[in-house]
């Protein structure tokens, strides 16, 4: 391959990495709602929107939806100092506790999960495996 050949694929290579990062922040900038928001917005738009309720003459007015709970999930920052606190207490079990860790990441294919088990795993450090756990659960923006 001559140089300038070389050197437009090279710049080409650029561009589209650029191209890359300017969709991933765009993916990063948008507004996604919740799972709870999405099941009671799917939830809406079947009881309000069907017509199965109007030829069964039950009126909208009398359809039921789902009360709203004060029971308030418990936060992701909760769960990794107590399972921190765990680690601190019983070092023989950590790998057990952080694989309950990382359960909680649904969307994670499992052979993620073992790698991202086997780097919190190597991690001596307990506020650096805070850190790291801290920093996988705002990376894929886990919620409970």
């Amino acid at each position: 391959m001559d140089k300038k050949k070389f050197n437009r694929t090279i710049s080409q290579i650029k561009i589209i990495e650029q191209k890359k990062e300017e969709l991933y922040q765009q993916l990063n900038a948008q507004e996604l709602p919740s799972r709870k928001d999405l099941k009671r917005e799917i939830s809406q738009d079947i009881l309000y929107k069907s017509t199965v309720f109007e030829e069964l003459g039950i009126p909208k007015k009398g359809i039921q939806t789902e009360p709203e709970t004060d029971i308030q999930p418990p936060l992701i920052e909760d769960i990794i100092n107590d399972l921190s606190e765990k680690i601190k207490n019983n070092k023989s079990k950590k790998v057990i506790y952080l694989k309950k860790f990382l359960e909680l990441f649904r969307e994670i294919h499992e052979n993620d999960k073992a790698v991202l088990l086997q780097s919190l795993e190597r991690e001596e450090d307990i506020k650096m495996l805070i850190a790291k756990m801290k920093s996988l659960a705002n990376s894929f923006q886990l919620t409970i």
